[in-house]
């Protein structure tokens, strides 16, 4: 072992060189610091600062029409345009009732992760508790925007109560904070996409202006809990435990493609959900949308070996994400 400057050795890896961990911990803190100061500085409030009274503006749609499930199919080509713009709306609230679920999903992880650590007091610790403040107020502006919309979303109990149920259950560490990961990034197409000249209704811009603040905190916090864009994290990871995570991961990723795929919002279109479901479907189109979705997420999985190794490849090449043979 070395000396320090106060006659103490510092411990070492069995290797040799300084122990990895404990500086990642010094690290991680740094990083929770300063995102707690910005947040401290990026206060909004969910009920107040968006005109949740407003009607919203009769030309303006809900979202852009490359995030529906049917665009760039037969039958998209042979709706209406009042087809289309219902199907717009309902899939928008299909896609913000999603994220409501996620970021609940994601606060119960944050609890968790405070009281299985048992450390109250750092400022880690208190980040977390602000990303749960966040999250509480983005669950309640996605619910004030589904209310604008005047749709109710297709809430069917197992697709609202298994996340719940199981995102306890989660392994601690790499697969929860993934999961939180996915949750930051879920609107991030959607936000890229109005963020780059997309006219949607005031409603839908000022909510993803001020959820892109947290989103963005949470995504920053979770790459540094995985430590070192991922490098850090998975030389401490076995490869065994590896490829679990990797494949785990890109099955959620490639799930999020079928459970925004409802049948009610066809029917609410006046469109055969058998043949609409069976087109949209089909593996380029999902692909296609599950990409414009969650392309920011999809960027930083593959930046940051998120979904590495031949299982979680496999998968997404079912899913159409990645091509065949690669």
């Amino acid at each position: 072992m070395s000396q320090s400057s106060h006659g103490f050795r510092r411990p070492e890896v069995v290797g040799g060189g300084a122990v990895r961990l404990r500086r990642s911990i010094t690290d991680r803190q740094d990083a929770a610091r300063r995102l707690l100061f910005e947040a401290a500085e990026d206060v909004y409030d969910g009920d107040l600062d968006v005109d949740w009274g407003s009607a919203p503006v009769p030309d303006l749609r809900w979202m852009p029409d490359e995030f529906c499930s049917l665009f760039g199919t037969s039958v998209w080509d042979a709706m209406t345009d009042g087809q289309r713009r219902t199907l717009r709306t309902a899939e928008f609230v299909e896609l913000i009732a999603l994220a409501m679920q996620m970021d609940s999903v994601a606060s119960m992880i944050a609890f968790k992760t405070i009281a299985r650590d048992r450390v109250l007091a750092d400022d880690r610790a208190r980040f977390l508790l602000t990303v749960v403040d966040d999250l509480a107020r983005n669950v309640t502006m996605y619910s004030r925007v589904i209310a604008a919309t005047g749709v109710e979303p297709a809430m069917s109990r197992r697709r609202t109560t298994l996340p719940a149920r199981y995102s306890l259950m989660l392994p601690r560490r790499t697969l929860a904070v993934s999961v939180m990961l996915l949750s930051a990034q879920l609107l991030g197409g959607l936000s890229a996409a109005v963020a780059f000249g997309d006219e949607v209704q005031p409603h839908c811009k000022y909510l993803l202006e001020i959820q892109a603040g947290s989103a963005d905190r949470v995504t920053r916090f979770a790459r540094a809990e995985l430590g070192d864009a991922g490098v850090a994290g998975r030389s401490r990871t076995g490869s065994a435990r590896r490829t679990a995570h990797s494949a785990a991961h890109a099955s959620l990723v490639v799930s999020i493609g079928w459970r925004l795929i409802i049948d009610e919002a066809y029917v609410s279109a006046g469109v055969d959900p058998v043949v609409a479901r069976a087109a949209a479907s089909a593996r380029a189109v999902r692909a296609r949308r599950l990409t414009t979705i969650l392309g920011p997420h999809l960027a930083i999985c593959d930046e940051d070996g998120l979904v590495d190794g031949q299982l979680a490849g496999l998968v997404l090449r079912a899913g159409g994400l990645r091509e065949r043979g690669r």
